[in-house]
């Protein structure tokens, strides 16, 4: 009310005149609600004002507040609580850095070592209170063929992240070194510490009585034999080196050429211990004959007995 609040009726008989007005409270404005909003068409007795909450936000409570008779806004039971995504999805292969999970938070996504990233690394929680989309995914990295090994070889049947491949060395070389490599996390081989040497039989074996040539002695080399001069090759004339590093067997002897029986002497003989190579035959003539020419022959380193230079001539 606004004016006096009574009159009087005055000697005339009529009332005093009536200078006051009745004015309808007004609530002035409504209440803040923390991560919303209110609508109202005015603030007075008896109107309402609307709440609702922000975007990624759950109202909680009464929708509304009312202007009171004594011109206060009724109490506002209500809030707005943030919506939660909840856990982030699972990437395979991969993982996340999520310290929140309400709305508009972020998650990074990272792949683990030894995978590569495609596509977009983050997400973020939505004002529906979901995860958007997860468009990303974890590939294992590929290191592609191994190294080629001289000399020998792999057995890689794998060729992605931790794969390991084992290598040898062809039959006749000794491996040294490691033997393996890992495909490593960035996406190439570990480097290959291994060599293959070819193996080195040694000195060949010696023939008695005979000799050898050859331009090495390493696998598969070959060691040819010959026997000295008077002497005849029996067996194989060759060894190998073979993938063990060792000689194959020698299969061979040199023997001594026989002259066997020397030839005859008309009228004389022979005196002879020995007919192999370097022996001598010793001639005499009979009695009664004289001898002519050389009274000796050598069995030659052919084979052969040398030729006989001497007779016998009859006494005068």
């Amino acid at each position: 009310m606004h004016g006096p609040f009574f009159i009087a009726c005055l000697a005339t008989g009529d009332w005093d005149k009536l200078e006051a007005n009745c004015t309808i409270k007004d609530c002035g404005t409504p209440p803040l609600l923390t991560n919303g909003a209110n609508t109202f068409i005015n603030t007075t007795v008896n109107n309402t004002a609307m709440y609702t909450c922000n975007p990624g936000y759950d109202y909680v409570g009464m929708r509304n507040s009312r202007c009171l008779e004594n011109g206060t806004w009724g109490a506002l039971e209500a809030q707005c609580t943030i919506k939660d995504c909840q856990k982030p999805p699972v990437l395979h292969n991969g993982f996340h850095n999520a310290t929140s999970t309400t709305y508009n938070s972020t998650v990074i996504y990272s792949c683990n070592p030894g995978y590569t990233m495609f596509g977009e690394n983050s997400i973020t929680c939505n004002d529906t209170g979901n995860w958007n989309k997860l468009l990303v995914n974890c590939t294992i990295k590929d290191c592609q063929n191994p190294p080629v090994l001289q000399d020998g070889f792999h057995n890689a049947t794998s060729t992605t992240y931790n794969s390991t491949a084992i290598y040898s060395c062809n039959p006749g070389y000794t491996m040294y070194g490691e033997n393996s490599i890992t495909c490593l996390d960035t996406g190439n081989w570990s480097e290959l510490l291994v060599n293959c040497t070819i193996k080195d039989c040694g000195t060949p074996p010696i023939l008695t009585n005979g000799d050898r040539t050859f331009l090495n002695t390493t696998v598969n080399s070959t060691i040819e034999y010959t026997c000295n001069p008077g002497y005849d090759l029996n067996g194989i004339s060759n060894i190998h080196c073979i993938e063990t590093g060792t000689w194959s067997i020698l299969e061979a002897n040199c023997t001594m050429k026989d002259c066997h029986s020397p030839p005859v002497l008309k009228n004389g003989h022979t005196s002879v211990t020995t007919t192999t190579y370097n022996s001598t035959a010793i001639y005499i003539c009979s009695s009664g004959y004289d001898m002519q020419g050389h009274n000796s022959i050598a069995c030659l380193a052919t084979g052969n007995w040398d030729k006989l230079e001497a007779n016998c001539t009859i006494k005068e």
